[in-house]
C-alpha cells in the first residue's frame, strides 16, 4: 500500500476549502530489497539455507498445492488447459506458490522465468532438473534439484557456483509468485509521477538487472515497455520535451554528495 494517497485531479475548482489538497512530496526513495524478516522465517520458503515449505508468498497463507500431474499427463492438451485454468484461479485469489510454479509450469516457461528474473545462465538445465525431481514440496527439494546440475564451486567464477545459482533461482521464483515486476511498474509509472511534486526527486535502489532496466527506462522514456521515445534536441543540444506526451523525469547522472548531505 502507498504511504500517501494519490493526488485527486478531479477536485472542484470552485471549492474554496483547499486545506486538504495534496500538492506533492519532495522526493521518494524506493529500496527494492527484500526484508530480512521474510527471509529469516523458514516457514515462508524464501531461503535455501533453511528447509521449509516451498511457498515464497509475501503474505501469510496456508501452504496448499495442487495434485502434481505425471509427465505423461502433461502431454495431454486438455489436461494442460485444466492446469492453466487452475493456476489462473489460484493466482486470482493470491495463492500461487513457488511449489505451484515448479510442479506445474512447462519446461520452456520455467527456463524463461529463470532467465528473465534471475539472469540464470543454466536456466534450461535447471528447468529440466526441476521437472525430473517433481513433485517438489520444500525448499530442500528445490535445492537438491538445482544441486544435481550445478557444481558446488567453480574456480573461474563465483557466479557459477551453487550458492550464487540458488540465490538467482529463488529470486526468480519469488518475483513471479509476488508479481514484483507488475508492482514495480505501477510504482514507477503511476505512483511516483502522481505523488512527486514539480522539481522533486525519485531515487531507486535496484539489486538485479530487471529492476535496474525498469528504473532506467522509466527515467529515460517515462515507461518501462514500449518503443523508446525520439530524443529531439534544440540548436543548443538541449532535449526538447513533447508537450502532448511529456517525459516526467530528467536523469541527473552521477552526483557528488554535498557536505550537508554527508
Amino acid at each position: 500500500s502507498w504511504l500517501l494517497k494519490k493526488r485527486d485531479d478531479t477536485i472542484d475548482e470552485g471549492n474554496e476549502n483547499h486545506d486538504n489538497i495534496f500538492i506533492g512530496v519532495d522526493g521518494i526513495l524506493l529500496d527494492l530489497g527484500v526484508s530480512s524478516h521474510q527471509i529469516d522465517n523458514a516457514e515462508r520458503g524464501f531461503a535455501f539455507m533453511k528447509d521449509g515449505p516451498l511457498d515464497m508468498r509475501m503474505f501469510s497463507g496456508k501452504f496448499n498445492n495442487y495434485d502434481v500431474p505425471s509427465q505423461d499427463q502433461s502431454d495431454d492438451d486438455s489436461v494442460y488447459q485444466q492446469y492453466v485454468s487452475n493456476l489462473n484461479m489460484k493466482k486470482s485469489s493470491g495463492g500461487l506458490t513457488a511449489a505451484d510454479i515448479c510442479n506445474e509450469f512447462a519446461e520452456e516457461e520455467l527456463s524463461r522465468l529463470l532467465k528473465k528474473y534471475g539472469d540464470e545462465p543454466r536456466s534450461r538445465k535447471i528447468a529440466q532438473s526441476i521437472i525430473t525431481a517433481r513433485p517438489l514440496v520444500t525448499t530442500g527439494d528445490l535445492k537438491e534439484a538445482v544441486a544435481l546440475v550445478t557444481p558446488e564451486f567453480v574456480k573461474s567464477s563465483k557466479r557459477m557456483g551453487r550458492t550464487a545459482t540458488l540465490a538467482r533461482v529463488f529470486q526468480a521464483l519469488r518475483i513471479v509468485v509476488n508479481e514484483e515486476d507488475s508492482v514495480l511498474s505501477q510504482a514507477l509509472e503511476d505512483m511516483a509521477p502522481s505523488l512527486i511534486g514539480k522539481g522533486g526527486r525519485l531515487v531507486v535502489l535496484a539489486y538485479h538487472s530487471m529492476e535496474d532496466r525498469a528504473a532506467k527506462r522509466v527515467m529515460r522514456d517515462g515507461q518501462i515497455y514500449g518503443r523508446r521515445r525520439s530524443l529531439e534536441k534544440d540548436l543548443y543540444g538541449n532535449l526538447v520535451n513533447d508537450e502532448d506526451d511529456p517525459i516526467p523525469w530528467k536523469p541527473l547522472g552521477k552526483q557528488k554528495a554535498t557536505e550537508e548531505e554527508v
